[in-house]
């Protein structure tokens, strides 16, 4: 790229240095160091240089673009050492080295490098921790996101910029959904809706609509679990829907929870058309992939297959549950165990309510061979539905002791 002092040593020519300086009345070694780029020079230097020269205004428009360019580095080399006071002050705070997250730690040693620490590399920790959070152990997580987000409070405490803030804003609000999803995982439902309240509020002011209806799409689908009115749930996501068309995994989740909740109602009509939306969608949305668990911003085929399989199941369609059971199973990863058990559960479910006792079996056997730190609200959730169709049998009662903390009503009236 054509630097100013570049363009300067083109548009003299045969002219030398000292030709020009005496044209323009500078020194020769201050038109030298202009063209080595040692520094820029005056505006009105310029001027006189683009008349001498006949540039026609190039030199000027150089000069105005290096001296831009050269701004914004200080500016950030301002901002930069101002986090890293605040990142400083913030770890002094929290009393004890042992208080301060290593996260703040690496952030700090970063910026005295001069390593890049903007909102895109906080959108990349965002984006990992996408991932991450259907592997990683509860309390890992945790503990961990808990840290990030205390060092990015500190950073948007110290941000300046609206523009960055509002890039921030959209990370933290990531961090708190996966927050807010674990917790509900674990069955702490009062915790996880303010998480979820906190994000929703973060991005009301940003217009990423595709990010809000993410955000509205993930707490939806653990509506259906946490004991909120199931009609509210599904009347709050046709809402949410109504806010764009464009295919996003946000849609295609509400879409998703749309579907379950109305077999939850018993409102086969709904259900199905939601079911068939959401299978024209699935095929249209950005990041689509056969596997789960890629990320929580993906809509793999698996989730598709897994709405599928809870619709079908709750509606008595046992045949095709069994088909949407068979294939998503067949895709899931080894690592995807958590997510797999819910999926083996509806199987179990269509065996009972098929009048086959060996449903309770397989359900025992799924917790059994789960281990414990991967249970979660929702898959006791759906083994209660194992209960439900055979609450007589040999086996039940012992299941609904395993479930009972989780276990909820199947259907809801309306």
């Amino acid at each position: 790229m054509e630097t100013y002092g570049m363009r300067l040593r083109r548009w003299r020519g045969r002219r030398s240095q000292r030709q020009l300086a005496d044209a323009v009345n500078t020194e020769k070694s201050h038109i030298s160091h202009i063209e080595c780029d040692h520094h820029l020079g005056s505006r009105e230097l310029a001027e006189r240089c683009d008349r001498v020269l006949e540039a026609g205004g190039q030199l000027v428009a150089a000069w105005d673009a290096a001296a831009a360019a050269r701004a914004a580095v200080e500016e950030d080399d301002m901002e930069r050492r101002h986090l890293l006071t605040a990142l400083s002050h913030a770890a002094l705070g929290a009393g004890t080295a042992a208080a301060w997250p290593l996260e703040g730690l690496r952030q700090r040693l970063g910026l005295a490098a001069g390593l890049d620490r903007s909102a895109a590399e906080w959108e990349q920790i965002a984006a990992d921790w996408g991932r991450d959070v259907f592997t990683a152990p509860a309390d890992e997580l945790i503990g961990e996101i808990r840290d990030d987000l205390e060092v990015l409070q500190a950073v948007l405490d110290a941000e300046r910029r609206p523009g960055r803030r509002t890039d921030l804003a959209r990370t933290a609000a990531q961090l708190e959904v996966y927050l807010a999803r674990t917790f509900g995982h674990l069955g702490r439902h009062r915790v996880a809706r303010r998480w979820w309240r906190d994000a929703d509020h973060l991005l009301a002011d940003t217009g990423d609509t595709a990010l809000r209806q993410w955000v509205r799409g993930w707490n939806a689908v653990t509506g259906l679990y946490d004991g909120r009115s199931i009609t509210a749930v599904c009347d709050q996501a046709e809402a949410d829907l109504a806010w764009s068309d464009a295919p996003s995994v946000g849609r295609a989740q509400l879409l998703s929870v749309l579907a379950q909740g109305a077999a939850m109602l018993g409102d086969d009509g709904r259900a199905l058309t939601a079911l068939e939306r959401l299978s024209d969608l699935t095929g249209q949305v950005a990041g689509a992939r056969a596997v789960d668990g890629e990320s929580m911003h993906d809509w793999p085929l698996t989730r598709l297959r897994h709405t599928e399989s809870f619709v079908h199941t709750l509606l008595g369609r046992l045949a095709d549950a069994d088909t949407a059971q068979t294939e998503c199973l067949a895709l899931y990863p080894a690592e995807m165990a958590r997510d797999a058990s819910q999926v083996q559960m509806h199987r179990a479910a269509v065996l009972a309510r098929s009048g086959d006792r060996s449903g309770l079996v397989h359900a025992h056997q799924i917790l059994d061979d789960l281990p414990a730190a991967d249970h979660t609200a929702y898959l006791y959730r759906v083994a209660a539905w194992v209960v439900q169709a055979a609450p007589g049998a040999p086996g039940a009662r012992d299941l609904a002791d395993r479930i009972r903390p989780a276990a909820l009503t199947t259907r809801e009236t309306t």
